[in-house]
């Protein structure tokens, strides 16, 4: 049966976003710029790690952090599915490949990405009218989250490939990049299937606005200086009990 792409049908007509959750956003996004996310290698690699476990989490991998540690940093598999460990693999050079490379937010780098995520090829009809409906979003969050239930409606492995575009517009405008939450796995795989089956955005919009908060606090804490103080004396104290 052939798949139906559906329109994402809010209170805002064929928005994804409301007015106030782009506001929202982009407000949270002022907090860290872009550049000295991807200017700091530490943040770029543990935040990596967190968005390929968690991404591998949402689609059924069962590898814990630790396993996905010891996986991307030693290159030790534990006694699980070849499939999963593939799969995890795959996305670490899918998230590198975004890091590394100026990509667009274009039907080629969907293409691209899904090539390396995963081994079926995408419906090029279906992709096409994707794009021709996000395409003139000007607002990089409601393209992103466009992008992202659109491709989500694929099946299959696209859901990686959805994540990662949603990335791509966000990083081609120079915003800070969306890290799914550990904590909100179960939330999220329900947020998607609304945006799939019924092209509802609303719960999805909520998980990222929370994601999107939780990693710029992250990021903040990691680069306060007093916060830094307060933890290294901490740590002494504890050193001397």
């Amino acid at each position: 049966m052939k798949r139906k792409i559906i329109e994402s049908k809010t209170i805002t007509g064929f928005f994804c976003l409301t007015p106030e959750e782009m506001q929202s956003l982009e407000d949270l996004a002022g907090r860290f710029p872009l550049e000295s996310f991807l200017s700091n290698d530490s943040f770029v690699g543990k935040f990596g790690i967190d968005f390929v476990h968690v991404s591998a989490r949402i689609a059924g991998n069962d590898y814990t952090m630790i396993d996905t540690l010891a996986l991307l940093e030693y290159g030790i598999t534990a006694a699980k599915k070849f499939s999963h460990v593939e799969m995890i693999l795959r996305l670490r050079e899918a998230w590198e490949t975004l890091i590394r490379e100026d990509l667009a937010p274009e039907a080629e780098t969907a293409r691209r990405l899904h090539a390396i995520l995963c081994k079926e090829e995408l419906p090029e009809k279906e992709l096409e009218a994707i794009f021709a409906r996000c395409g003139g979003r000007g607002d990089p969050f409601e393209l992103g989250v466009c992008l992202h239930c659109g491709i989500l409606g694929l099946g299959g492995c696209a859901g990686h490939t959805a994540r990662l575009m949603l990335n791509v517009a966000l990083k081609s405008a120079g915003k800070m990049l969306w890290i799914p939450g550990a904590g909100r796995i179960s939330r999220y795989r329900a947020a998607a299937e609304l945006c799939r089956l019924r092209g509802a955005c609303a719960e999805f919009a909520s998980c990222l606005r929370e994601d999107y908060r939780e990693t710029v606090d992250l990021l903040l804490d990691a680069t306060d200086p007093q916060r830094a103080e307060e933890e290294g004396r901490e740590i002494l104290r504890r050193r001397k009990v």
